[in-house]
């Protein structure tokens, strides 16, 4: 049999070796576990290696491995069966001239001439609606195993597919579900303590420490300096600790002395790469924001004067057209102040994705707009990237890291009014309220301030920013931050 990374306790005849925090899952004393705990614990090396073992004492059964979405499969579990095939020796490739088959879709995984099969399927399907019940293999199930659980939408998503699969599972299966541990009030927390109290149901807890004898010296000093220089972070992360952020404020990372400067505070030799215009959309009685993220050419992000129309001041609510005006007002003097178009910098406007209606409206302002050259440069993106605990996180970590400066505009805004600080008062305004966003808190230029920021580490616009060289990322965190927020 092939072998896995060294581990810490033999758990069959074979060479396959694992961490003594998963050995119950090779035992036969239950059929059911639920795994739950911080980042970098080993959990995807204990699932390839079940599903190994899986794949080789049941050759006629099947297996399936679930996701949350269509878009997570081809980063899941499936990468991870990939490498350790290739570093066992096996022949991989995707079509049957090879002896394990891994077709470019991703969805399935099978070794050429077995009949069982490794099948990855999504739990949702892009409108939310539930994707597993009319999912059946053609043999009995040998395992199921839930991978990233906590990003499904809720626990029903779960209970349902379980109730749809434990019907298809062979004497002796087992059912797996696996998530990393989310703050206080997330529907995940409530779901492995229910589990906890079911006598049938297996509870692993695992943390960086259980694999420490496996992680190399880059990731143990990664986790250390954060476990030093940011220990609610550490112990949120790496630790799974759910209490780690029980004091309610969002962004505790955010201060004024390292993260909120003048302009003659901020070096005034670095240049911009890309500009990023983060745009929240008004309705009602909301606030137009417009929150401009400047990347710089050494990889960190600051902002720069904002502008935004409150109708609880203004005693009127905007009309498309009207915020599409105050925009063009805003960026041409953006564009005069700091070169824009004379410099040939390329300035994406990332609007709030449910702003549909808007971005038409700004399109046809553009498309008619007597300043064509002004527009010369310049996209229009409409925001989808809703995962809010992956968006927060990256703004947090930005802060903590200081490459994301919020600029102190001094005393007068863009348009000559007494500056209120609004950007910076909204930070330092947020509270968490039963695990999410306090509604009644406003928190306009703080979304705006997201657009603009994380589309630079997703790359959810799949634009390239030039800035990215390796031999800066070291200095701007660019890495760093895409880790902590688990992006791949």
């Amino acid at each position: 049999m092939a072998k896995l990374n060294p581990g810490i306790v033999e758990v069959s005849e074979s060479t396959i070796t694992l961490p003594k925090v998963y050995e119950e899952l090779v035992k036969d004393n239950y059929q059911q576990f639920i795994l739950s705990s911080g980042r970098v614990s080993g959990k995807s090396t204990a699932l390839v290696l079940m599903w190994w073992i899986a794949i080789n004492k049941y050759q006629d059964d099947d297996i399936m491995v679930l996701q949350a979405t269509t878009t997570e499969i081809k980063d899941s579990l499936i990468n991870e069966i990939e490498s350790f095939l290739e570093k066992s020796g096996y022949d991989v490739g995707t079509d049957e001239t090879h002896e394990w088959v891994i077709p470019k879709s991703k969805e399935i995984v099978y070794k050429r001439g077995q009949k069982g099969k490794t099948y990855f399927r999504a739990l949702t399907d892009p409108n939310g609606g539930q994707r597993t019940r009319g999912i059946k293999t053609k043999n009995k199930l040998s395992l199921v195993m839930f991978e990233e659980a906590q990003k499904n939408r809720d626990a029903n998503s779960i209970e349902q597919a379980i109730a749809t699969f434990v019907r298809q599972l062979d004497v002796g299966a087992k059912m797996i579900i696996v998530g990393n541990n989310e703050s206080v009030g997330h529907w995940f927390i409530d779901f492995v303590n229910e589990k906890k109290l079911d006598k049938k149901w297996c509870y692993i807890y695992a943390c960086y420490k259980d694999i420490y004898k496996l992680l190399n010296q880059q990731t143990i000093e990664m986790i250390e300096t954060m476990a030093k220089n940011n220990p609610i972070e550490y112990r949120r992360i790496y630790l799974g600790d759910i209490f780690a952020a029980t004091s309610d404020v969002v962004f505790s990372q955010f201060s004024r002395d390292k993260n909120y400067k003048l302009a003659k505070e901020i070096d005034s030799n670095r240049r911009f790469s890309y500009l990023i215009l983060g745009v929240d959309h008004a309705t009602a009685n909301d606030t137009f924001a417009i929150v401009p993220v400047a990347i710089l050419d050494d990889g960190t992000t600051q902002t720069l004067e904002v502008c935004y129309d409150d109708p609880k001041e203004t005693q009127r609510t905007l009309s498309g057209f009207e915020q599409s005006e105050i925009l063009e007002n805003f960026f041409e003097f953006l564009n005069n102040k700091y070169g824009l178009t004379s410099n040939g910098v390329n300035v994406l406007i990332s609007i709030d994705g449910a702003a549909v209606n808007f971005r038409k409206d700004l399109m046809h302002f553009i498309n008619t707009s007597k300043k064509r050259q002004l527009w010369k440069n310049v996209q229009v993106k409409g925001f989808t990237m809703k995962k809010k605990d992956t968006n927060l996180g990256i703004l947090r970590n930005a802060f903590h890291y200081c490459v994301l400066t919020i600029l102190n505009e001094g005393y007068k805004t863009w348009d000559g009014n007494v500056n209120e600080h609004r950007l910076c008062h909204e930070i330092e305004a947020q509270r968490f309220r039963n695990g999410k966003l306090d509604p009644r808190i406003p928190n306009d230029l703080c979304d705006a301030l997201e657009y603009g920021v994380v589309p630079y580490y997703t790359n959810c616009y799949n634009i390239s920013f030039p800035v990215r060289q390796k031999q800066r990322q070291e200095n701007n965190h660019y890495n760093d931050i895409r880790n902590i927020a688990n992006l791949k």
